[in-house]
Order: structure tokens, then C-alpha cells, then sequence
């Protein structure tokens, strides 16, 4: 999280200087010369101003990409009586949520997982099987690019 928002700050930043004028001062002309100038080989600002969006481009490629690489994970196996539980509900919230953010269901091994959190929050994972007669319960906090492993024993409710 704090790297995508390092990248985004800089490029709110380079805006911010473009508009006030101080890195304007180079660019500016490109935008008063006809199009027929602009593309032609010998005009020098030509390629200043592809060079500084083709820079750009990149940094708001990477400021993009990286943000995406904040996510964590949460994964694990449902058991019963210390063995794999196949067709147990796992469902994922936030903490001391009510909406469900999202729910998997058990194979033969009991494995399940969440993939795609935000990252430094706190989840409730909550099991279920047997029409709700067994539940399992575990609070996790996931930070920034964090596979969780929550493995969850489920106990009889009354």
C-alpha cells in the first residue's frame, strides 16, 4: 500500500509542478506549433515531449502495476477430529463485518482460500459444515503481499 501511494504521490506531484509553470516551460511551446511541425524529424521539442511521455507513461505503468502487488492472501484446511473436511463453507469477512466478502467451498482435502485482500485490514474466517452443526472460527490481520495460512478445526455447536 505504501508503495503504490509513494508512486501516486509523485505523479500528483510532477501535475501539480506542470501547472504552476516550473517544468511547463520546456513543454509549453510543443503545444503551440501546427501538427504538421510537431511531426516532423527535425523539431527538437518533438522529441523532448516524447521522451517526457514516453517517461510518463512508465512511471504510471509501474505506479499501476505495483499497486496491484499489495494484495494478501488467506488460505488453509477445514478438519474435523484432525481430518480433511470435504464440502465445509468457508466465508470470509471483514472484522466484526456482516456482509460476506467472499465464500469457498471445500474439496476432498479440505483446502480452501481467499486471494485479493486488501492489504493491513483484519478478516473474520468462519467455517461451517454440517448445516451449520460444526463452525470454526479465527480473527487474521493480512499485510501488504501477506499469504496467511489459517488452518480451522471445526467443533460441534450446541
Amino acid at each position: 500500500m505504501y508503495f503504490c501511494s509513494y508512486w501516486l504521490i509523485v505523479i500528483f506531484t510532477v501535475a501539480k509542478l506542470t501547472k504552476k509553470g516550473l517544468i511547463q516551460k520546456r513543454i509549453k511551446p510543443l503545444f503551440f506549433y501546427h501538427p504538421k511541425k510537431l511531426l516532423s524529424d527535425s523539431n527538437e521539442n518533438f522529441y523532448s515531449m516524447k521522451k517526457f511521455l514516453f517517461a510518463g507513461f512508465i512511471g504510471l505503468l509501474f505506479a499501476f502495476a505495483s499497486c496491484g502487488f499489495e494484495s494478501g492472501s488467506i488460505y488453509g484446511n477445514v478438519t474435523l477430529d484432525n481430518e480433511a473436511v470435504e464440502g465445509a463453507t468457508v466465508k470470509l469477512y471483514y472484522e466484526e463485518g456482516t456482509s460476506i466478502l467472499q465464500t469457498e467451498v471445500t474439496g476432498a482435502d479440505g483446502y480452501y482460500e481467499f486471494s485479493g485482500l486488501e492489504a493491513d485490514m483484519t478478516y473474520d474466517v468462519i467455517a461451517y459444515y454440517d448445516s451449520d452443526s460444526y463452525q470454526a472460527f479465527e480473527r487474521v490481520t493480512v499485510s501488504m503481499g501477506e499469504e496467511k495460512e489459517v488452518n480451522l478445526a471445526l467443533t460441534k455447536m450446541r
